[in-house]
């Protein structure tokens, strides 16, 4: 399934789990959407309005799982557990998928507090987890700033990006992303 095509099913995904969970939160109504999307796009697709999640599974194992209702999205299977991103971060997005023979896990999280904060935090952690910070940055910017590194533990990369809400000045957004070569 291509990209758009994907965007297409996990964006009609979203609207009918929306408008289901203000008609009812059955699971029968939530199967009924799943086969919708499947038929319409190909892949798997799980909605659980309870929850407000839904996972996508394309016919090459790639997932998605978004947050729809504000409680948080879950880790990947296989994300580290020394790099799961600090309590305070809500998860909005998860997703795995492979790139040629690599696997890549990648996490979108919001969170209340400054760059610094989260630049520190996070670089402690990623070294108490045996990574070596390669590369290491920040800029403050008008409206906003950024941080960012690039660690490598054996076979893995992680790439991490914290951004300054220019509307929201007290909030950042947190990216990870880990690659294993395969």
């Amino acid at each position: 399934m291509s990209g758009r095509m994907k965007a297409a099913a996990i964006g009609l995904a979203v609207g009918l789990v929306l408008v289901g969970s203000a008609c009812s939160s059955s699971d029968a109504a939530d199967k009924l959407t799943e086969k919708a999307i499947e038929k319409s796009g190909g892949g798997d697709v799980d909605i659980d309005s309870k929850d407000g999640t839904v996972k996508y599974t394309d016919k090459n194992g790639n997932e998605t799982e978004m947050n729809i209702d504000g409680d948080g999205a879950s880790l990947p299977d296989d994300w580290p557990s020394d790099l799961a991103p600090p309590d305070s971060v809500k998860l909005i997005t998860s997703n795995t998928s492979t790139s040629g023979s690599d696997q890549v896990m990648t996490v979108l999280g919001e969170a209340s507090g400054s760059i610094d904060d989260y630049q520190s935090a996070i670089e402690g952690q990623v070294t108490d987890a045996g990574y070596e910070v390669t590369q290491s940055t920040s800029k403050d910017v008008t409206g906003g700033g950024y941080a960012g590194m690039t660690a490598t533990k054996g076979d893995q990369t992680l790439v991490v990006a914290i951004a300054g809400d220019p509307a929201r000045k007290d909030s950042v957004t947190i990216t990870m992303t880990i690659t294993t070569k395969g």
